[in-house]
Protein backbone atom coordinates (compact mmCIF):
# COMPACT_ATOMS: atom_id res chain seq x y z
CA UNK A 1 0.00 0.00 0.00
CA UNK A 2 1.45 3.37 -1.03
CA UNK A 3 -0.88 5.65 0.93
CA UNK A 4 -4.01 5.50 3.08
CA UNK A 5 -6.04 7.87 5.20
CA UNK A 6 -8.87 7.92 7.73
CA UNK A 7 -8.79 4.20 8.65
CA UNK A 8 -8.91 2.75 12.14
CA UNK A 9 -6.75 -0.37 12.37
CA UNK A 10 -8.01 -3.10 14.72
CA UNK A 11 -5.51 -5.87 15.50
CA UNK A 12 -6.29 -9.35 16.81
CA UNK A 13 -5.05 -9.88 20.35
CA UNK A 14 -5.47 -6.19 21.21
CA UNK A 15 -8.72 -5.54 19.39
CA UNK A 16 -11.23 -2.88 20.30
CA UNK A 17 -13.85 -4.87 18.36
CA UNK A 18 -14.55 -7.96 20.47
CA UNK A 19 -16.29 -10.23 17.95
CA UNK A 20 -13.13 -12.15 16.94
CA UNK A 21 -13.98 -11.63 13.27
CA UNK A 22 -10.56 -10.60 12.03
CA UNK A 23 -9.21 -10.81 8.51
CA UNK A 24 -6.94 -13.64 7.42
CA UNK A 25 -3.97 -11.47 8.41
CA UNK A 26 -5.43 -10.79 11.86
CA UNK A 27 -6.37 -7.18 11.13
CA UNK A 28 -9.50 -5.14 10.35
CA UNK A 29 -9.49 -1.72 8.66
CA UNK A 30 -12.56 0.30 9.61
CA UNK A 31 -13.30 3.42 7.59
CA UNK A 32 -16.16 5.84 7.04
CA UNK A 33 -17.02 7.93 3.98
CA UNK A 34 -13.85 9.55 2.66
CA UNK A 35 -11.44 6.87 3.88
CA UNK A 36 -9.23 5.62 1.05
CA UNK A 37 -6.25 3.43 0.25
CA UNK A 38 -3.98 3.59 -2.81
CA UNK A 39 -1.59 1.11 -4.44
CA UNK A 40 0.95 1.45 -7.21
CA UNK A 41 2.17 -1.85 -8.69
CA UNK A 42 5.57 -2.11 -10.32
CA UNK A 43 4.23 -4.29 -13.12
CA UNK A 44 1.04 -4.25 -15.17
CA UNK A 45 0.80 -8.05 -15.33
CA UNK A 46 -1.92 -8.51 -12.68
CA UNK A 47 -5.30 -9.61 -13.99
CA UNK A 48 -7.60 -9.58 -10.94
CA UNK A 49 -8.08 -7.67 -7.71
CA UNK A 50 -10.04 -9.13 -4.79
CA UNK A 51 -11.09 -7.15 -1.73
CA UNK A 52 -11.91 -9.06 1.46
CA UNK A 53 -14.40 -7.42 3.82
CA UNK A 54 -16.98 -8.07 6.52
CA UNK A 55 -20.57 -8.11 5.34
CA UNK A 56 -22.79 -7.02 8.24
CA UNK A 57 -26.02 -5.21 9.15
CA UNK A 58 -26.15 -1.44 8.58
CA UNK A 59 -22.83 -1.47 6.76
CA UNK A 60 -21.81 0.94 4.01
CA UNK A 61 -20.24 0.73 0.57
CA UNK A 62 -16.85 1.14 -1.08
CA UNK A 63 -15.67 1.86 -4.62
CA UNK A 64 -12.75 0.14 -6.38
CA UNK A 65 -10.87 2.13 -9.01
CA UNK A 66 -8.09 1.42 -11.52
CA UNK A 67 -6.28 4.39 -13.05
CA UNK A 68 -8.94 6.67 -11.49
CA UNK A 69 -11.70 4.81 -13.34
CA UNK A 70 -14.33 2.91 -11.30
CA UNK A 71 -14.36 -0.87 -11.56
CA UNK A 72 -17.46 -1.07 -9.39
CA UNK A 73 -19.11 -0.27 -6.07
CA UNK A 74 -19.56 -2.91 -3.38
CA UNK A 75 -22.51 -2.80 -0.98
CA UNK A 76 -21.38 -4.50 2.24
CA UNK A 77 -24.71 -4.62 4.09
CA UNK A 78 -25.98 -8.09 5.01
CA UNK A 79 -28.40 -9.70 7.44
CA UNK A 80 -25.65 -11.42 9.41
CA UNK A 81 -21.93 -10.88 9.91
CA UNK A 82 -19.91 -12.98 7.48
CA UNK A 83 -16.63 -12.67 5.57
CA UNK A 84 -17.20 -11.63 1.96
CA UNK A 85 -15.14 -10.95 -1.15
CA UNK A 86 -15.44 -8.66 -4.17
CA UNK A 87 -13.53 -9.74 -7.29
CA UNK A 88 -12.83 -7.45 -10.26
CA UNK A 89 -11.01 -7.93 -13.55
CA UNK A 90 -8.14 -5.49 -13.95
CA UNK A 91 -8.07 -3.50 -17.21
CA UNK A 92 -4.86 -4.28 -19.16
CA UNK A 93 -1.99 -1.94 -18.38
CA UNK A 94 -3.30 -0.79 -14.99
CA UNK A 95 -0.82 -0.18 -12.17
CA UNK A 96 -2.64 2.36 -9.95
CA UNK A 97 -5.55 1.33 -7.75
CA UNK A 98 -7.78 2.92 -5.13
CA UNK A 99 -10.30 1.59 -2.64
CA UNK A 100 -12.49 4.36 -1.26
CA UNK A 101 -15.45 4.31 1.15
CA UNK A 102 -18.39 5.84 -0.70
CA UNK A 103 -21.15 5.49 1.91
CA UNK A 104 -21.46 4.75 5.62
CA UNK A 105 -18.83 2.70 7.44
CA UNK A 106 -17.13 -0.44 6.15
CA UNK A 107 -14.77 -2.99 7.62
CA UNK A 108 -12.15 -4.27 5.20
CA UNK A 109 -9.67 -7.12 5.66
CA UNK A 110 -7.24 -6.73 2.79
CA UNK A 111 -6.63 -6.58 -0.95
CA UNK A 112 -5.27 -9.41 -3.10
CA UNK A 113 -3.71 -8.71 -6.53
CA UNK A 114 -3.53 -11.81 -8.73
CA UNK A 115 -1.80 -12.87 -11.93
CA UNK A 116 -2.99 -15.36 -14.51
CA UNK A 117 0.25 -17.37 -14.33
CA UNK A 118 0.63 -20.19 -11.81
CA UNK A 119 2.94 -19.63 -8.86
CA UNK A 120 3.11 -19.49 -5.07
CA UNK A 121 0.78 -17.27 -3.08
CA UNK A 122 2.06 -16.59 0.44
CA UNK A 123 -0.24 -15.13 3.10
CA UNK A 124 1.18 -14.27 6.52
CA UNK A 125 -0.47 -13.78 9.89
CA UNK A 126 2.36 -12.01 11.68
CA UNK A 127 1.48 -9.76 14.62
CA UNK A 128 4.11 -8.27 16.92
CA UNK A 129 4.20 -9.89 20.34
CA UNK A 130 1.69 -12.61 19.41
CA UNK A 131 1.69 -16.12 20.82
CA UNK A 132 -0.20 -19.29 20.00
CA UNK A 133 -3.31 -18.18 21.91
CA UNK A 134 -3.92 -15.62 19.16
CA UNK A 135 -5.16 -18.49 16.99
CA UNK A 136 -6.63 -20.69 19.71
CA UNK A 137 -8.63 -17.96 21.45
CA UNK A 138 -8.68 -14.55 19.71
CA UNK A 139 -10.20 -15.68 16.40
CA UNK A 140 -13.88 -16.57 16.05
CA UNK A 141 -13.56 -20.21 14.94
CA UNK A 142 -16.48 -20.27 12.48
CA UNK A 143 -15.45 -16.98 10.89
CA UNK A 144 -11.79 -18.01 10.56
CA UNK A 145 -12.76 -21.39 9.12
CA UNK A 146 -14.83 -19.67 6.43
CA UNK A 147 -11.86 -17.48 5.48
CA UNK A 148 -9.48 -20.44 5.36
CA UNK A 149 -11.85 -22.37 3.12
CA UNK A 150 -12.16 -19.39 0.76
CA UNK A 151 -8.41 -19.20 0.19
CA UNK A 152 -8.06 -23.00 0.18
CA UNK A 153 -4.31 -23.23 0.93
CA UNK A 154 -2.30 -26.32 0.04
CA UNK A 155 -0.14 -25.88 3.15
CA UNK A 156 -0.61 -24.14 6.50
CA UNK A 157 2.56 -23.44 8.49
CA UNK A 158 2.17 -22.69 12.21
CA UNK A 159 5.30 -20.99 13.54
CA UNK A 160 4.86 -19.83 17.14
CA UNK A 161 6.92 -20.28 20.29
CA UNK A 162 9.56 -17.54 20.40
CA UNK A 163 7.50 -15.16 22.54
CA UNK A 164 6.22 -18.02 24.70
CA UNK A 165 9.78 -19.20 25.43
CA UNK A 166 10.12 -16.40 27.99
CA UNK A 167 7.37 -17.93 30.15
CA UNK A 168 8.41 -21.34 31.43
CA UNK A 169 5.24 -22.15 33.39
CA UNK A 170 3.03 -21.42 30.37
CA UNK A 171 5.19 -23.63 28.15
CA UNK A 172 5.32 -26.53 30.61
CA UNK A 173 1.64 -26.52 31.59
CA UNK A 174 -0.45 -24.90 28.85
CA UNK A 175 1.37 -24.48 25.54
CA UNK A 176 0.73 -27.97 24.17
CA UNK A 177 -3.02 -27.69 24.83
CA UNK A 178 -3.23 -24.37 23.01
CA UNK A 179 -1.22 -25.63 20.04
CA UNK A 180 -3.40 -28.74 19.75
CA UNK A 181 -6.47 -26.50 19.66
CA UNK A 182 -4.97 -24.48 16.80
CA UNK A 183 -4.26 -27.64 14.81
CA UNK A 184 -7.76 -28.94 15.55
CA UNK A 185 -9.32 -25.73 14.24
CA UNK A 186 -7.31 -25.84 11.03
CA UNK A 187 -7.97 -29.56 10.48
CA UNK A 188 -11.70 -28.92 10.96
CA UNK A 189 -11.69 -26.05 8.46
CA UNK A 190 -9.33 -27.67 5.94
CA UNK A 191 -9.46 -31.46 6.31
CA UNK A 192 -7.55 -32.05 3.06
CA UNK A 193 -4.81 -29.47 3.70
CA UNK A 194 -1.34 -30.30 5.02
CA UNK A 195 -0.25 -28.66 8.29
CA UNK A 196 3.38 -28.04 9.23
CA UNK A 197 4.42 -27.08 12.75
CA UNK A 198 7.62 -25.05 12.46
CA UNK A 199 9.52 -24.70 15.71
CA UNK A 200 10.91 -21.33 16.80
CA UNK A 201 14.51 -20.41 16.10
CA UNK A 202 17.05 -20.42 18.87
CA UNK A 203 16.63 -17.59 21.38
CA UNK A 204 19.65 -16.34 23.27
CA UNK A 205 20.25 -14.59 26.56
CA UNK A 206 23.36 -13.47 28.41
CA UNK A 207 24.39 -15.70 31.29
CA UNK A 208 25.86 -14.45 34.57
CA UNK A 209 29.26 -15.17 33.06
CA UNK A 210 28.56 -12.84 30.15
CA UNK A 211 28.20 -15.54 27.51
CA UNK A 212 25.21 -15.79 25.16
CA UNK A 213 23.38 -19.10 25.53
CA UNK A 214 19.98 -20.55 24.69
CA UNK A 215 17.12 -19.69 27.08
CA UNK A 216 16.55 -22.85 29.15
CA UNK A 217 12.87 -23.36 28.24
CA UNK A 218 13.36 -23.31 24.46
CA UNK A 219 14.59 -26.90 23.98
CA UNK A 220 11.68 -28.12 26.12
CA UNK A 221 9.22 -26.14 23.98
CA UNK A 222 10.66 -27.67 20.80
CA UNK A 223 10.31 -31.18 22.23
CA UNK A 224 6.72 -30.47 23.26
CA UNK A 225 5.92 -29.19 19.78
CA UNK A 226 7.40 -32.31 18.21
CA UNK A 227 5.07 -34.47 20.33
CA UNK A 228 2.08 -32.28 19.43
CA UNK A 229 2.85 -32.73 15.74
CA UNK A 230 3.02 -36.51 16.21
CA UNK A 231 -0.22 -36.60 18.20
CA UNK A 232 -2.18 -34.42 15.75
CA UNK A 233 -0.90 -35.83 12.45
CA UNK A 234 0.93 -32.62 11.49
CA UNK A 235 4.39 -32.43 9.97
CA UNK A 236 7.21 -30.93 12.03
CA UNK A 237 10.25 -28.87 11.08
CA UNK A 238 12.82 -28.42 13.85
CA UNK A 239 14.11 -24.95 13.01
CA UNK A 240 16.08 -24.80 16.26
CA UNK A 241 18.05 -27.94 15.48
CA UNK A 242 18.41 -27.22 11.76
CA UNK A 243 20.10 -23.88 12.40
CA UNK A 244 22.59 -25.35 14.88
CA UNK A 245 20.81 -26.05 18.17
CA UNK A 246 22.10 -24.97 21.57
CA UNK A 247 23.93 -21.63 21.56
CA UNK A 248 23.30 -20.79 17.91
CA UNK A 249 22.30 -17.17 18.57
CA UNK A 250 25.52 -16.64 20.52
CA UNK A 251 27.53 -17.85 17.55
CA UNK A 252 25.38 -15.82 15.14
CA UNK A 253 25.86 -12.65 17.19
CA UNK A 254 29.65 -12.87 17.02
CA UNK A 255 29.72 -13.98 13.38
CA UNK A 256 30.99 -11.76 10.54
CA UNK A 257 28.69 -10.56 9.18
CA UNK A 258 26.47 -10.56 12.27
CA UNK A 259 23.44 -12.84 11.74
CA UNK A 260 21.19 -11.79 14.67
CA UNK A 261 20.32 -8.50 16.36
CA UNK A 262 21.30 -7.42 19.86
CA UNK A 263 18.14 -8.97 21.33
CA UNK A 264 19.47 -12.44 20.31
CA UNK A 265 16.00 -13.15 18.83
CA UNK A 266 15.44 -11.36 15.54
CA UNK A 267 17.75 -12.40 12.69
CA UNK A 268 19.53 -9.93 10.46
CA UNK A 269 18.76 -10.28 6.72
CA UNK A 270 21.60 -12.76 6.23
CA UNK A 271 20.38 -14.87 9.17
CA UNK A 272 16.78 -14.80 7.94
CA UNK A 273 18.00 -16.00 4.55
CA UNK A 274 19.70 -18.97 6.19
CA UNK A 275 16.51 -19.99 8.00
CA UNK A 276 14.45 -19.53 4.84
CA UNK A 277 16.81 -21.72 2.85
CA UNK A 278 16.77 -24.39 5.56
CA UNK A 279 12.97 -24.57 5.38
CA UNK A 280 12.93 -24.46 1.58
CA UNK A 281 15.48 -27.27 1.34
CA UNK A 282 13.51 -29.41 3.80
CA UNK A 283 10.27 -28.90 1.85
CA UNK A 284 12.01 -29.61 -1.46
CA UNK A 285 13.72 -32.74 -0.17
CA UNK A 286 10.51 -33.99 1.39
CA UNK A 287 8.62 -33.45 -1.86
CA UNK A 288 11.30 -35.27 -3.86
CA UNK A 289 11.19 -38.20 -1.45
CA UNK A 290 7.40 -38.29 -1.75
CA UNK A 291 7.58 -38.38 -5.56
CA UNK A 292 10.21 -41.11 -5.39
CA UNK A 293 7.98 -43.24 -3.14
CA UNK A 294 5.12 -42.75 -5.58
CA UNK A 295 7.33 -43.82 -8.49
CA UNK A 296 8.54 -46.92 -6.65
CA UNK A 297 4.97 -47.87 -5.74
CA UNK A 298 3.84 -47.49 -9.36
CA UNK A 299 6.82 -49.49 -10.62
CA UNK A 300 6.20 -52.29 -8.12
CA UNK A 301 2.50 -52.47 -9.05
CA UNK A 302 3.29 -52.56 -12.77
CA UNK A 303 5.91 -55.28 -12.31
CA UNK A 304 3.49 -57.37 -10.26
CA UNK A 305 0.75 -57.04 -12.89
CA UNK A 306 3.12 -58.12 -15.70
CA UNK A 307 4.04 -61.43 -14.05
Amino acid sequence: MDASSHWKIDIAGAAQIKDGMHGLGGVSFVGSEGASAHWHLKSATHTEIEIAYLAQPDSGAFVVEAENQPLGEVQTEAEFKTPAYALFTIPPGSTNFTVRVSRGTVRLYGVDFRKAKHGVTYSSLGINGANVTLLSRSFNEHHWASELRHYHPDLVIINYGTNESGFAEFVDKTWATEMKEVVRRIHAALPETSILLMSPMDRGERTTGGEIDTVPVLPRLVNIESRVAHDTGAAFFNTYQAMGGQGTMGRWYTAEPRLVGADFIHPMPAGAKIVGELLYNALRDGYNQYKLRQLKATTTTTAFEEK
